[in-house]
């Protein structure tokens, strides 16, 4: 069986970066597939007093309609860029999810509406799916083949969308990848009895995994403990320690910087590598406040399981870590 190469990246603006040079980077290490882990869009961006164009705040206050058309644009806009095309014209296989700014706005949930600034109603929730799954398809079929991103969908057929979650599984050679949704079933943070992803979701991606011998990949927008929003701060944390699959690698984003690969539980039970900052450059002019550009992961599957990060400065990157 051959080896497996994937890449992993995060966390893009087309708006703010419409050349975004990290994808030939990619394209260059030769990946047999590519994971997004989240933010491939951003709705909003900081803050106005910055010189941010789509502060915080702002989708939350479009109407359903305003919404749906900013969000599609910016999956369009993405899709235009040059460089991502290439990329995606050349990998075999394409695994993603989402995080806060493409869900809908800045630490949003798709869970306990009683906080109206982070919990998106449904009829957002429904848009952001709807448009999700059309930027998803058209990676995977390449958009079969044209440079053209297809038409937006009718906001009725967008509203009368299925209130389900994103998660998938995708098997590659010797490569099983979970990608959960960690949005749809957010709830706010408490570790002592809220859920991130739910616990029928985690069960689900468990089981997964239960006959599966070979290379196990976890596939979050969240990371595990770093930053805000993470798993730690939701009871998933607790339950990855006592049930996650042995040797499962959990790719994250996020946090505008690589990390890892770090260790989780005792003995070390499962590892996370975090890859965020692929081209959504930071607010403030020089001072580049929030951002982060250039960076991905290389992960080879083969015997061993080993990590290389790539950082906006370092071509080559660090050497090859071995994970397993």
């Amino acid at each position: 069986m051959n080896d497996t190469t994937i890449a992993f990246a995060s966390c893009m603006d087309a708006d703010a970066d419409p050349i975004q040079n990290v994808w030939d980077r990619i394209r260059a290490q030769k990946p047999n597939v590519l994971v997004l882990l989240g933010d491939s869009v951003y709705m909003d961006f900081s803050f106005g007093f910055l010189g941010s164009p789509k502060p915080r705040g702002k989708p939350y206050r479009m109407s359903p309609e305003d919404f749906a058309a900013a969000l599609y644009a910016c999956y369009r806009k993405q899709w235009q860029v040059k460089s991502f095309r290439r990329l995606i014209g050349e990998v075999s296989q394409i695994a993603m999810t989402w995080d806060d700014h493409d869900f809908a706005w800045n630490n949003s949930r798709g869970r306990d509406q009683s906080d109206c600034k982070e919990a998106v109603p449904k009829a957002k929730r429904l848009i952001s799916r709807g448009l999700f799954m059309q930027f998803k398809h058209c990676l995977q079929t390449k958009n079969s083949g044209g440079s053209d991103y297809p038409p937006p969908p009718d906001l009725a057929e967008l509203l009368a969308g299925e209130d389900q979650g994103i998660q998938t599984v995708l098997d590659v050679e010797n490569v099983r990848i979970v990608t959960l949704d960690g949005r749809t079933f957010r709830e706010a943070p408490s570790r002592l009895t809220a859920w991130m992803h739910g616990e029928a979701q985690l069960e689900w991606m468990s089981q997964q995994f239960d006959q599966w011998q070979s290379h196990k990949i976890i596939a979050s927008g969240s990371t595990l403990k770093l930053g805000g929003e993470s798993w730690h701060d939701y009871r998933d944390y607790q339950w990855m320690l006592a049930r996650a699959p042995q040797n499962a690698i959990v790719l994250t984003g996020d946090i505008h910087r690589n990390v890892g690969p770090l260790a989780h539980g005792d003995p070390d039970r499962f590892w996370e590598v975090v890859s965020s900052g692929a081209a959504r450059p930071g607010v403030g002019g020089f001072l580049n406040i929030g951002g982060g550009s250039g960076r991905f992961g290389i992960l080879k599957c083969g015997e061993h399981a080993e990590v290389r990060l790539h950082e906006t400065t370092t071509e080559d990157g660090c050497p090859f870590r071995r994970i397993y």
